[in-house]
């Protein structure tokens, strides 16, 4: 009888012994971990110091969303005031001194004859007197010249500004418009502008004018930087810099028209991409590009991506520039068809809103190699028929190919311009012919108002100042030429201010770290936010062929100027944006809600403030240009000051041989940082500071004497004597109870941008994590668990310093493991433990998993997956509300070009059956291709990129085909608050039992499965796998153009009146066809009738 209770009372309570013993081993597993985690960390040390430094002496900052950002905007929009007025001020100069110094000039022969004895034919040469003189005086200006450079001294130009003169490398200087040009710009007047805008105006960082002859007037002028001028060839023009061409005309929709035929084929179709690179250098997102290939066929070049214009960003000219690559020449040209093919495209912008078009000039851009068979027909019934004419501007692309009259006349009948290329050198010279005729009709219309300040300012989008002064934005203003008097037509120049995005960045000036402001166009471009990333500071404008090295495959009998090559080079030499162009929503978390604050914002309805979740959105719009500076409140976690800021204090920073700090502040108490890596930073801030800089940055320093206790805590001061990484694995450095194996790195994290890293080797490794979490979409808010972040070859272990009332979060305190560290630990600790036995009970399993859903830990298999992994399991968790999905796309990332191997050509080609084989054989001959280049030939051979060492010595980085490129994770949140079990059925009908418990001081889980199925196959979703990994996303899957509204102040004018009807060449030779090949085409008609 007593047998028998005490059997009763074990069946009975087994399950409860069971429960307490598993919470008892989970308690204990958790506190190991977080003890490990402290003693790898020090995270009792810097939890100390940091409650010394700030406890009691901090509170929360209220944030008033609607004064502070009244404040904000009144300070912005003084800063866009000054620099409108100094390029008005600057334009009304210019315009007045060019007309009166022109005027002077007008009698003065620049050029003498001089003919030849037997026959008097002879030539002009300029005049030896005028062009001494005028040498004289360019010598002394040239800010390229030795003159410049080693005549006045280093220091005099720190004391002394003055503006000079560079000339563009095409431009003679004796020609007589280059003299003119010179002459004028160097007038006192302008000169005192200059220096008034400067007085009035100090966050002005440059002024120029700009002219056609190639001549650009700085202030203030440096020397100018060409590094190293044995292998850098300066190509700076500001013909081609963003503020010029986007000032010179209106807006425009461009299509090029391409002929891809047989003919067309080799040296004649590289000209033609290269041109086409060239023209889409001279357009910016207020212009929208289409592009049409033909030969005996005609298709639009984006076709499978988007049947429409687009606006022309740095995404969208980057996919059209890497789709020419993949089409192919054939056949015979009918331009005839093209051109009707191409009208239809304008056509169906007749319906469309101001998202889908520019609303101002309407061109085609038509390149072939020749026409055999004259438009008449179709240009003469679109030109009688339609009152909405579109200029087509003719390219006769090819080497000896020469003058085309069926090109002349369709230019002609159209309004337009044709113009040679029939070198590589006349690329970059032709590229811009047709901005000549738009930029006259602009001037007609300037001309019809005395006024300047009626005129519109250009804003440009954000680029890369060429001499290294980093990112700034221009205002230009284009200047009326009148060198024939009041009968002159066109602009002489433009006249431009500029500003540092730095100075833009201190003029908001938000302490509050949850409180920020950025700016966009009325095309939702982005001209400032503090999360756009910016290129490092560089020379731009330049060309440094010399350093390649020809034996690359990818450069082999290639134009190192106009061969494969990255993005990098590209947007040195100014034939890619220098910053690529970026929209709002590609920065900011995409909501719907913040999906209508941007229509809002485009739409400037502005003043309201906007709710979404645990953010705040407000804009207001800056009078008089087209940008609307935008705020975003994040409401989730309360930021801090100092209760007391006078007292002075002493800065005690520390720094040894073992640690380094790491920060991406780049500007700091009007200290520039660029040129600094952001681990050198810290140390410069340091070496640098006042007591007024101590006092605006208190916080920041206090933060840095936090830290000292902390870094001082690995070794003190000592010196290491130990070479290169020998420290990462030496037992005498890393603490003896850390693991050599498993421990990486150990950081502190504050809310000033400052992080301490130790050991010091490990700061590759450190600067790979803090790029892995660039996909992180959630920062680590207040929150009293440790928290596990998994990245490419990691786990990040963090955890807050709170305030002592734990409203406050002083900074985050982390570890960096390998990803085996907790699944061994978590095998160590399990093994032979009676506590554990469930777990390795037959059909049971159990899973450590993070809050993000992966699987880090396992009792029975060694892998280190995700919960979809099993899909069964996944798919009921999601049906159940226990786990929820969220994406999150990165716009601004680096990723290996697309173009880097041959594509295989697509688009124009025949039938299918002959293109499958031939997209076959080219991809074999492309992969055996490479394959041996990658592998066979040696690492030394392929090195290709430029590096220029002090010695002026050439010699080869590793290849880099880096570009700009977008990004798409799935991210996926655990919703298990407290013990939960869930029971599935699978398919043949056996029942899978999960019991969830959670950690308590760790942001994990324990999954304890029962699945007692036979054979059963975990089955893996995988299109949520592809999701889920950090997949590329295509171009193409991003071409569809966003809302935008057009700029009401521009002037849209597409033809005027007043321009100069030219005769055209007669259309009757057209019929005058060789009797020879007139069956040819006739036969070539009817096949292209009956099967196109």
């Amino acid at each position: 009888m007593e047998f028998f209770i005490i059997f009763i009372f074990i069946i009975y309570h087994f399950p409860h012994t069971t429960y307490t013993s598993l919470h008892s081993a989970i308690n204990y597993f958790d506190k190991q971990l977080n003890t490990i985690f402290e003693q790898h960390s020090r995270f009792r040390v810097i939890d100390k110091s940091l409650q010394d430094v700030f406890n009691r002496k901090i509170e929360n900052e209220k944030v008033d969303f609607l004064t502070d950002s009244e404040e904000v905007y009144k300070r912005v929009q003084q800063f866009f005031a000054d620099k409108i007025h100094a390029v008005q001020m600057l334009t009304e100069t210019t315009e007045r001194v060019s007309k009166e110094s022109l005027n002077l000039m007008r009698n003065i022969e620049f050029m003498d004859f001089y003919p030849r004895l037997q026959d008097g034919v002879g030539q002009y040469k300029i005049n030896e007197e005028i062009c001494n003189n005028h040498l004289v005086q360019f010598n002394k200006s040239d800010v390229t010249g030795e003159y410049w450079k080693e005549g006045r001294g280093s220091n005099y130009f720190k004391h002394n500004k003055v503006s000079g003169i560079h000339l563009a490398v095409e431009a003679y200087k004796c020609q007589p418009e280059v003299i003119k040009d010179v002459n004028w710009t160097s007038h006192n007047d302008i000169l005192e502008t200059f220096r008034r805008n400067e007085v009035e105006d100090r966050y002005i960082s440059r002024q120029y004018i700009g002219t056609y002859s190639g001549v650009t007037r700085i202030y203030p002028a440096i020397p100018w930087i060409i590094e190293p001028k044995e292998y850098t060839f300066d190509i700076f023009d500001p013909r081609y810099r963003p503020w010029f061409v986007m000032a010179e005309s209106a807006p425009k929709d461009v299509l090029f028209l391409l002929d891809f035929s047989g003919s067309a084929k080799g040296q004649t179709q590289h000209l033609t991409k290269m041109t086409v690179l060239n023209i889409l250098a001279t357009l910016n997102p207020s212009d929208y590009i289409n592009a049409v290939w033909f030969n005996s066929r005609r298709e639009l070049v984006m076709k499978n991506c988007f049947e429409g214009f687009v606006p022309a960003t740095s995404r969208n000219k980057r996919l059209l520039r890497s789709l020419l690559e993949n089409l192919e020449d054939r056949d015979q040209a009918f331009v005839g068809p093209a051109i009707e093919y191409s009208y239809e495209q304008f056509k169906n912008l007749n319906d469309l809103n101001d998202t889908y078009s520019s609303n101002g000039h309407k061109l085609i851009m038509l390149f072939t190699d020749g026409i055999e068979e004259w438009p008449t027909g179709v240009i003469e019934n679109y030109t009688e028929t339609n009152t909405d004419n579109i200029r087509i501007f003719g390219f006769s692309m090819g080497y000896g190919i020469g003058e085309q009259p069926s090109l002349d006349w369709i230019a002609c009948k159209t309004d337009a311009e044709y113009a040679i290329i029939n070198s590589i050198a006349a690329v970059r010279l032709q590229s811009r012919f047709y901005l000549s005729k738009l930029s006259e009709v602009l001037s007609y219309v300037y001309r019809s108002s005395s006024s300047i300040l009626t005129r519109p300012i250009i804003f440009t989008p954000p680029y890369m100042d060429a001499q290294k002064h980093g990112p700034v934005t221009t205002l230009s203003i284009p200047i009326l030429n009148y060198t024939n008097g009041e009968d002159s037509k066109g602009f002489i120049g433009i006249a431009a201010v500029d500003y540092k995005l730095n100075t833009l960045k201190n003029v908001i000036n938000l302490k509050n770290s949850n409180f920020y402001a950025f700016l966009i166009d009325n095309n939702g471009i982005v001209y400032y936010h503090p999360k756009m990333k910016l290129p490092k500071n560089d020379i731009y404008m330049i060309r440094r062929t010399a350093c390649y090295n020809i034996q690359n495959p990818y450069r082999h009998t290639k134009k190192i100027q106009y061969g494969f090559t990255n993005e990098e080079v590209l947007k040195l030499m100014s034939l890619s944006d220098s910053i690529s162009t970026i929209d709002i929503l590609e920065i900011e978390f995409n909501t719907p809600i913040f999906d209508e604050f941007r229509k809002m914002m485009i739409d400037k309805r502005c003043g309201e403030v906007i709710e979404d979740g645990d953010r705040e959105y407000r804009c207001l719009v800056l009078e008089n240009t087209p940008l609307v500076l935008g705020f975003v409140h994040q409401l989730q976690e309360p930021f801090f000051k100092l209760k007391n800021n006078d007292g002075k204090m002493n800065v005690h920073p520390s720094f040894n041989d073992i640690t380094f700090y790491y920060t991406d502040v780049k500007r700091f108490c009007n200290i520039s940082l660029d040129h600094l890596t952001n681990v050198e930073r810290i140390q410069e801030i340091t070496s640098r500071t006042n007591e007024r800089c101590k006092k605006e940055e208190k916080i920041f320093f206090s933060y840095l004497n936090g830290l000292s206790s902390w870094v001082n805590s690995w070794y003190g001061k000592r010196d290491i004597k130990v070479k290169g990484n020998n420290l990462c694995n030496n037992a005498l450095y890393i603490p003896r109870d850390f693991s050599l194996q498993y421990y990486k790195f150990s950081f502190v994290q504050t809310r000033k941008h400052i992080t301490a890293v130790f050991p010091k080797c490990s700061q590759n490794d450190f600067l790979d994590y803090m790029e892995d979490l660039k996909f992180d979409f959630h920062k680590h808010r207040i929150y009293p668990k440790l928290q596990f972040v998994i990245h490419n070859d990691g786990i990040a272990t963090i955890k807050n310093i709170l305030t002592k009332d734990g409203d406050i979060k002083l900074a985050n305190v982390g570890v960096d493991w390998s990803l085996h560290f907790i699944d061994e630990f978590f095998k160590n600790l399990t093994y032979k433990n009676t506590n554990w036995n469930i777990c390795f009970k037959k059909n049971y399993e159990c899973y450590i998993v993070t809050k993000d859903s992966f699987v880090i830990a396992s009792s029975k298999v060694n892998y280190f997956n995700h919960l979809f992994d099993d899909y069964n399991l996944y798919n009921e968790m999601k049906r159940t509300g226990l786990v929820s999905q969220v994406e999150y796309s990165n716009y601004q990332l680096e990723c290996p070009s697309a173009r880097f191997f041959n594509k295989a050509p697509t688009a124009s080609s025949g039938t299918k059956l002959k293109d499958t084989i031939h997209i076959f054989f080219y991809f074999c001959k492309s992969f055996i291709k490479y394959l041996y280049w990658w592998i066979f030939v040696p690492t030394s051979i392929v090195e290709s990129q430029p590096k220029i060492v002090d010695n002026n010595n050439c010699t080869y980085n590793k290849r880099n085909t880096n570009e700009y490129c977008a990004k798409k994770q799935t991210f996926f949140k655990l919703n298990v608050h407290s013990e939960k079990e869930i029971q599935f059925v699978l398919e043949n009908n056996c029942t899978i039992s999960l019991k969830i418990y959670p950690f308590n001081e760790s942001d994990l889980y324990l999954f304890v499965k029962n699945s007692p199925c036979h054979n059963h196959e975990i089955h893996q979703d995988g299109s949520i796998v592809k999701e889920y990994d950090a997949n590329i996303l295509n171009d193409c899957l991003l071409l569809k153009p966003k809302y935008r509204r057009i700029r009401e102040d521009l002037d849209y004018t597409r033809y005027h009146y007043k321009e100069e009807p030219r005769d055209c060449p007669s259309s009757s030779s057209c019929i005058l066809i060789n009797i020879k090949i007139l069956p040819t085409l006739l036969l070539a008609k009817y096949i292209f009738y009956i099967f196109f």
